[in-house]
Order: C-alpha cells, then sequence, then structure tokens
C-alpha cells in the first residue's frame, strides 16, 4: 500500500512519476486538454505543489495504479517510526522529568 494524504477514487488518476513524486490527477486525463494535477513528494514528509498538464492527441497518456494500491490511513506513511520515536521522547521529557523533578523538590506531598 501506499500512503497519500489525500482519497484516491476511481475518478481520480494516480501514478508514480519517479522515486520522489507520486503524481494525482483530480480526473482521469482522457482527451486532449488541460487537466490538473497534484504532486506529491513522499520523502519531503509528503509536501504538495499543484499544476496543470496538458494533453494533445499526440501525447502519451498516464498510466493509473489501481485504486486499492493506495490509502490514506496515516500509520502507512514512509516516515511513521520516526514519528512514533520523537512523540516517545517528547512524552518522556515533557512528563516524566518534570514530575520526577517535582516529586522530590515536594517529597511526600506527592507521594500517592
Amino acid at each position: 500500500m501506499i500512503y497519500l494524504p489525500r482519497e484516491i477514487t476511481t475518478q481520480n488518476c494516480a501514478y508514480i512519476v519517479s522515486e520522489e513524486v507520486i503524481r494525482v490527477y483530480d480526473t482521469k486525463p482522457t482527451t486532449t486538454g488541460n487537466y490538473t494535477y497534484t504532486e506529491y513528494f513522499p520523502n519531503f514528509d509528503y509536501n504538495y505543489r499543484t499544476g496543470t498538464s496538458t494533453f494533445s492527441q499526440y501525447s502519451t497518456f498516464p498510466t493509473c495504479l489501481p485504486v486499492n494500491q493506495f490509502t490514506s490511513n496515516y500509520w502507512y506513511r514512509i516516515d511513521i517510526m520516526n514519528i512514533v520515536v520523537i512523540v516517545f521522547i517528547m512524552l518522556i521529557v515533557c512528563f516524566l522529568f518534570p514530575f520526577k523533578l517535582l516529586s522530590r523538590i515536594m517529597g511526600r506531598w506527592l507521594k500517592l
């Protein structure tokens, strides 16, 4: 499964441009004209940029990946383990150390 912060439907067209870019068209390009898209960068915290692409009769249309290959479930992010470790460290620093410090300062008043 590939994580995207947006839900992919059968009307969208999502495909992998390169190792670092996933492009999602708002509507599936099938005829000539302008189509809007959003490019997601998984290696850069899923930052994105939007743009338009023009297709003519001589253009090669993108090959869309199946909808079931994409998910918007947050746990499929590439950097989820980094996020979990950072949150765990922040919890220790913000709650455990101040509690220990206060329990030493206040002594018996904080003992349960």
